[in-house]
């Protein structure tokens, strides 16, 4: 069967009873997970305080030899066996709770879960003060097989699950579905969405192969052109985006409609807040902090629970949103071309908030009737986190290069400490430190924005992508800067305003 794999998620058509039973197995579930997680727990705290173990762990930490590390690493994994600290001794564990619930979970589907709760572990086994999370009421949000042969299975359109059979619908003119379901399924998974309602169900099928062209309805016609072979340089930033290509410039905000749906979210968490603290007098301090010394029960009204189930699905709409909109900009990039060159982000350390204090090189004043104060700012700790949050900039990256695997390709990630696109000129052949504000470059009299230079800089890499070729540069330098122009005059024409931009 081919390593490459897709999915294709199919709605579930169901009934109150079978709605229920299907409730009453994500619940099951969600508790044997979180019981595979404290057991796995208790074996992670008699391991950590094992004297041999701690010896390896700190070798293997503190080693910069790779020969040496793995060698600790082998080491570690042997302790581990002796604790029952694998995959396999969880799944070994879950097979005794999986007899308590064997009408609604089956071994395949409990194997999967033990598999992730492994995983879960894994990624803290080295890393001290970081931790795990159980699985609160109603949050977990999918279950899955290890084959379409037995547990969780599709055959001939329906989903069969331990005596349960749910029929799924599929569109007449849903081209991409028909054209998948002639590859063979690898296994299911079952995956349920908030809405106003309650919980509805989809089947995700994982298909071996590459996924099939998505067409235009009632034509039949494929959506998009094949990519060219042509180089395409992205600078992504936090909640921007700027593209050069040969032929074509994008610079635009990502999600650019985010907003609606936060302003929507914040109102409906005001309202939920209100009902609370009306229903909850006593489980609030006069300053309006939660008293943690009262240990009552929290009263909900009707009403509370209803607009719970609106947030929830709120946050499906916009995380559903965030996605679509890069699936779309992913397959208008890969019109460009199929060489794609971006920079090195880790997201993760920009959404953290920083850690030391720093004092802001702006000086504000107040002024009284006798003398004006001068008053040193500190920055804000905070970073880039919300946008991060909201606009989800890797997911882009990460779609461009899954849809790049499918015709046997991958993005030319450059390194950043060494290429410095943002401070770089072609022309002067020269490195100069920018602030975050400056989004305008001078380059011989040219106003080129800052973004898309960088990216015009990151499409013409050397080979071994930590320089920006300064031949090509000066080659293809005019014809950017024409199209460059042509680009700024149509956004002041469709006044677009936005300060990440400079205009």
């Amino acid at each position: 069967m081919s390593k490459q794999n897709y999915t294709l998620e199919l709605p579930l058509s169901t009934e109150n009873y079978q709605l229920d039973i299907l409730n009453k197995r994500f619940r099951v579930a969600e508790i044997m997970y979180n019981k595979l997680l404290s057991e796995a727990l208790n074996r992670l705290i008699q391991l950590r305080k094992n004297t041999k173990y701690k010896k390896y762990l700190n070798l293997y930490i503190n080693s910069k030899d790779k020969i040496l590390k793995k060698e600790y690493s082998k080491e570690l994994t042997n302790i581990r066996k002796v604790f029952k600290l694998t995959e396999y001794d969880l799944q070994a564990y879950g097979v005794k709770l999986q007899h308590k619930y064997k009408t609604h979970i089956d071994s395949n589907t409990m194997q999967k879960l033990a598999s992730t709760v492994f995983k879960a572990i894994e990624s803290i086994l080295y890393k001290s003060g970081k931790k795990v999370h159980f699985k609160k009421y109603n949050t977990l949000s999918s279950v899955e097989g290890k084959s379409n042969k037995s547990g969780i299975r599709f055959k001939e359109n329906k989903l069969y699950w331990n005596g349960l059979v749910l029929d799924t619908y599929i569109k007449k003119d849903d081209y991409f579905a028909k054209e998948a379901l002639e590859n063979p399924v690898k296994y299911c998974r079952i995956v349920r969405k908030p809405f106003n309602s309650g919980f509805k169900y989809y089947i995700q099928l994982v298909i071996g192969g590459i996924p099939p062209i998505k067409r235009v309805k009632y034509t039949g016609m494929p959506r998009y052109i094949d990519s060219p072979d042509k180089r395409v340089g992205i600078d992504i930033g936090t909640s921007t985006v700027a593209v050069v290509s040969d032929d074509t410039l994008i610079l635009q905000e990502l999600a650019p409609k985010i907003d609606m749906y936060n302003k929507r979210i914040k109102q409906i968490q005001l309202k939920m807040d209100s009902s609370k603290r009306k229903l909850n007098p006593n489980k609030y301090n006069e300053n309006g902090t939660i008293n943690t010394k009262n240990k009552e029960k929290w009263v909900y009204s009707k009403n509370y629970n209803k607009l719970r189930w609106r947030l929830k699905s709120l946050y499906r709409k916009r995380s559903a949103y965030v996605k679509n909109t890069h699936n779309k900009l992913a397959n208008e990039i890969l019109t460009l071309g199929s060489e794609i060159y971006v920079e090195t982000m880790n997201f993760n350390a920009l959404s953290k908030r920083s850690k030391t204090l720093e004092k802001s090189p702006k000086i504000s004043t107040i002024k009284t009737k006798r003398k004006v104060i001068k008053l040193n700012k500190y920055k804000r700790k905070k970073r880039f986190g919300k946008s991060i949050n909201n606009r989800a900039p890797a997911l882009l990256i990460i779609i461009i290069n899954q849809k790049l695997s499918y015709i046997d390709k991958h993005i030319n990630k450059i390194n950043t400490k060494k290429f410095k696109a943002s401070q770089y000129s072609h022309i002067t052949n020269t490195y100069t430190k920018k602030e975050l504000n400056e989004r305008w470059n001078n380059l011989d009299g040219d106003l080129i924005q800052r973004d898309l230079y960088s990216a015009f800089l990151i499409k013409n890499s050397n080979k071994s992508l930590d320089k920006t070729d300064r031949d090509l540069c000066k080659k293809e330098y005019k014809d950017f800067v024409k199209k460059h122009n042509s680009l700024m005059k149509e956004l002041k024409a469709n006044k677009v305003k936005n300060k990440n931009f400079g205009i």
